[in-house]
C-alpha cells in the first residue's frame, strides 16, 4: 500500500522521491512552482518511507511493483507524467517500459541512470576552494536556528 496526497485538478503527474525521503521533499519543492496550474499532482510514498508501511521484501522489483499497483489503481487508462527525482528518477524510466505510451512525459532530477557504480562513467572530482569559513559560536547557533526572535 502507497500512502499519497493528492493536489489540484487537470493532468496528472506522479511525482516519485528519493531513496530514504517521503513526498514532502517532491511536493514542497513543487508546489509553489505548479499550484492553480491546470495539473493533478500525485505525490507517492515509497514503500517503507514517509507514511508508507515497508514490505518484508524490500528491493527494486518490491518497490516497483508496488509503485505500478498504485498508478493502475489510480490511473486506470489515463495518460500521465512521471517526475522522480534520484532513486525515483531510476524508478520513473522503469515506469516507461511498463506504461508506454500512456506515459505523455517525464521529468528527472538527479536520476540515476546506472544503480551499479561500477557501471558508472563519471568525471573525477576536483575540490576547488574558494575562500575561508568563518565558524559561529554555539551561542550564536543557537540563537540563530532555534530561537523565534528574528
Amino acid at each position: 500500500m502507497i500512502s499519497y496526497q493528492i493536489v489540484g485538478q487537470g493532468v496528472p503527474i506522479v511525482f516519485i522521491h528519493g531513496l530514504a525521503l517521503d513526498r514532502t521533499s517532491m511536493r514542497d519543492f513543487f508546489e509553489p512552482l505548479l499550484k492553480g496550474s491546470g495539473w493533478k499532482r500525485y505525490y507517492v510514498d515509497l514503500p517503507g518511507m514517509g507514511n508508507s508501511p515497508g514490505t518484508p521484501q524490500a528491493d527494486v522489483q518490491t518497490v516497483l511493483a508496488a509503485l505500478v499497483t498504485f498508478i493502475k489503481a489510480q490511473l486506470d487508462n489515463e495518460k500521465f507524467v512521471v517526475c522522480g527525482r534520484s532513486f525515483g528518477g531510476y524508478l520513473a524510466s522503469f515506469l516507461t517500459k511498463t506504461f508506454g505510451s500512456q506515459i505523455r512525459g517525464i521529468f528527472l532530477t538527479c536520476p540515476v541512470v546506472k544503480a551499479h557504480k561500477e557501471e558508472r562513467v563519471l568525471a573525477q572530482h576536483v575540490t576547488k576552494p574558494f575562500g575561508t569559513v568563518n565558524y559561529i559560536s554555539h551561542k550564536e547557533f543557537k540563537t540563530d536556528f532555534f530561537s523565534n526572535e528574528r
